[in-house]
């Protein structure tokens, strides 16, 4: 393939892990701001302050030999020397080497109960041989923003075939990590583009350009298709067919960079960004998101918005999950689709496999097919809020409450704020009503 989105992937993906704060970031986003130089459009930097988390050095040491491994966020790395053990009921005072779980995201909790156990350091194997995968642990059980700690030991990874060698030779054997890990605060930047149309419309293209080791899919190439998209928009304003404001935002700190420590450690860009925002965030209309591109995609979004979308869309339409920028925006009750491979993307999710040669041309193009025919639709139509705002009466009155509401874009989105189904399920346990209705 040798579309623009493909060449802007390998520029993104050269950078080796690209986390908020890279003192790589100020070229890369030059370079980003010269592939879309038009005189149409204004171009806004936002700042923040993120945690940069660098993995500087990590090896395994053996009576016999060393093993290259990974650390893993947010572990502040060490040196470590103990007996290795794969018990984790047994593990006090030595090192517990045991397999990534198959949801990648439980492994903060076996690190919980390792840690509790009394474990030096924790080795994770991965599934795959010669794969190294970076995932985010984290301290505690919950996902909120609210303030935690790094890990207190070190957490690292490695490929299954290490872990099997490992395993085979050294068990019971003294051996050492050695994690050398910087943690710092410091600089990042969304990167906001404007194009202005005189309305009081604004839809929102987003990705994030953050990234875990080479990270093609998650996201270079979202990027890269952003902004193809993007260019394509500049295209139908000149020929007078874009009615509504257009903003490219591209995130930083989607993977992390909370300078809390956040066990809710995604999204951070973003988040910041509709804080920013703050009542401005009503105007609005819709948010298409990209993220983890590159093979059979699947548009993630709600009921309401899925009835909005025209039928030919020939894809796999799915409730929304939290796991995007877009949360941010739903949880202020703004529409939000999200058009991701994620689902088809879990062995090379987040590892050293994340590279060009694991995408698939064929749904790159059908992405983009998929992406310019939703974008089109809601350039163009009217947002039908009456859909929601009937279903939201029908719920209430089954409660009792009777309730009037005209059905203007904002009532629509209170009211979507206070009845998002999914967030409320998705948070009940875990964030405080206080900040679902401020993130």
């Amino acid at each position: 393939m040798r579309r623009l989105c493909i060449e802007i992937a390998r520029e993104c993906s050269k950078i080796h892990d690209f986390i908020a704060g890279h003192t790589f970031e100020k070229k890369f986003i030059q370079y980003i701001l010269s592939q879309i130089d038009y005189p149409e459009l204004t171009y806004h930097l936002m700042p923040l302050e993120v945690l940069h988390w660098k993995d500087k050095y990590t090896i395994i040491n053996t009576r016999d030999e060393s093993f290259k491994a990974l650390s893993l966020p947010l572990t502040c790395g060490g040196l470590v020397k103990a007996k290795l053990t794969d018990d984790l009921n047994n593990c006090s005072g030595k090192i517990l080497i045991t397999p990534f779980p198959e949801d990648l995201d439980d492994a903060k909790f076996i690190y919980i109960r390792a840690f509790k156990n009394g474990a030096l350091g924790l080795i994770f194997t991965d599934p795959y041989p010669e794969t190294f995968r970076r995932i985010v642990i984290t301290s505690r059980e919950d996902y909120t923003w609210s303030s935690s700690t790094p890990l207190s030991i070190p957490v690292i990874s490695v490929p299954k075939n290490y872990g099997e060698k490992l395993k085979k030779y050294y068990l019971n054997d003294e051996i050492e990590i050695h994690s050398d890990v910087e943690m710092k605060l410091s600089t990042s930047y969304n990167i906001i583009v404007n194009l202005e149309n005189r309305s009081e419309k604004t839809i929102v293209i987003s990705a994030h350009y953050d990234h875990w080791l080479c990270g093609f899919s998650d996201n270079c190439l979202g990027v890269g298709l952003s902004i193809e998209l993007f260019r394509e928009v500049i295209k139908w304003y000149r020929s007078d067919k874009c009615r509504k404001n257009i903003k490219l935002i591209l995130f930083t700190a989607e993977e992390l960079g909370s300078p809390k420590y956040s066990t809710l450690y995604w999204a951070y860009g973003s988040q910041m960004y509709v804080k920013w925002l703050g009542n401005e965030v009503e105007h609005i209309e819709y948010v298409l998101n990209l993220d983890v591109i590159g093979r059979r995609p699947i548009v993630y979004t709600t009921s309401d918005v899925k009835m909005q979308l025209p039928d030919m869309l020939d894809v796999n339409i799915r409730e929304l999950i939290p796991y995007f920028d877009s949360l941010n925006f739903e949880i202020m009750g703004v529409p939000t689709i999200t058009i991701s491979s994620i689902d088809h993307y879990w062995d090379v999710y987040h590892s050293s496999n994340d590279n060009e040669s694991n995408v698939e041309p064929q749904h790159v193009e059908k992405t983009l097919r998929l992406s310019m025919n939703i974008l089109r639709h809601i350039m163009t139509s009217t947002f039908n809020t009456e859909i929601y705002l009937k279903y939201a009466r029908n719920e209430l009155e089954k409660i009792g409450i009777g309730l009037s509401l005209e059905g203007t874009l904002s009532n629509y989105m209170r009211m979507r704020r206070l009845l998002s189904m999914y967030l409320v399920e998705y948070f009940m346990n875990e964030v405080s009503l206080t900040l679902i209705a401020e993130p």
